[in-house]
């Protein structure tokens, strides 16, 4: 049934973004609206659409990166919408692992019909959990809470970003730039340091012994993998970071900075 299909939209532009959501309103699906890349991921998380739309005008690192993480997480469709006049965007978009790349004309109310074409036939996707457990440890992507042997854990909102995305992709290893891409941005890519230093945050709150994690492990040279507890094996020592830490918080002018950063990115 149409009405229960549910859509992720994203779009950066809000003239667009509301006039793709009309569009789709109007032929009875149900449109969950992101901002960002960010945004977009969280309503996956919680929505569980049947399909996921990205709206654009132009082509940029961090959407195609979107793209390429999204099909690795999910076996969700993702359809591109290149509105306007974007030979730029539908060349490059040809690389990226889509299911359809549409354009959309700019002087035209009307989506093109493939759009239709490929919309139809989805249905709404199956209720899923919208928290993840294990023993001794819960999540809520919903209401952005953790509990750790029944007791609620303060998060930050950047530890919560690292976090889900490490449980997202749990049994692969993300790498520190695909990190700092998606929580931080793609001007934050190579400040290693920053990553360690919420990695240390994380296992001081989630690990039983955070100097020999089980949950949240290290791949050397590469980045961190949070591990299933079925695949689990006996914990190594961490070397301490703290100190070597304390770097990644120098700001350009030689100050410190204790807040936190990405705080500053909605």
């Amino acid at each position: 049934m149409k009405g229960a299909t549910c859509l992720v939209l994203l779009c950066e532009d809000e003239a667009l973004a509301k006039r793709v959501e009309r569009w789709l309103a109007e032929r009875g699906y149900e449109v969950i609206p992101a901002q960002d890349c960010w945004e977009a991921y969280r309503c996956v998380y919680i929505s569980r659409p049947a399909a996921v739309l990205v709206a654009s005008d132009r082509p940029s690192r961090e959407l195609q990166d979107f793209v390429h993480t999204l099909k690795r997480m999910t076996s969700l469709p993702v359809l591109l919408l290149a509105y306007g006049p974007a030979p730029q965007l539908l060349d490059e978009a040809s690389s990226w692992p889509l299911d359809r790349c549409l354009p959309w004309r700019a002087d035209g109310e009307e989506a093109p019909p493939a759009l239709e074409e490929a919309l139809q036939g989805l249905s709404a996707a199956p209720s899923s959990p919208l928290t993840y457990e294990e023993e001794g440890l819960r999540i809520d992507f919903r209401s952005m809470s953790v509990t750790v042997n029944g007791k609620p854990v303060h998060l930050t909102p950047t530890e919560f970003r690292v976090l889900a995305l490490l449980v997202g992709r749990r049994g692969w290893v993300v790498t520190h730039d695909e990190i700092l891409a998606h929580v931080w941005g793609s001007e934050y890519v190579g400040d290693r340091g920053l990553v360690k230093l919420y990695i240390w945050y994380l296992r001081r709150k989630l690990e039983p012994e955070p100097a020999r994690p089980q949950r949240i492990v290290t791949r050397r040279g590469v980045g961190y993998m949070f591990c299933p507890q079925e695949e689990r094996q006996p914990p190594q020592v961490e070397p301490a970071a703290r100190p070597a830490l304390s770097r990644a918080l120098q700001r350009r002018d030689g100050r410190y900075d204790l807040r936190d950063r990405a705080g500053l990115r909605p």
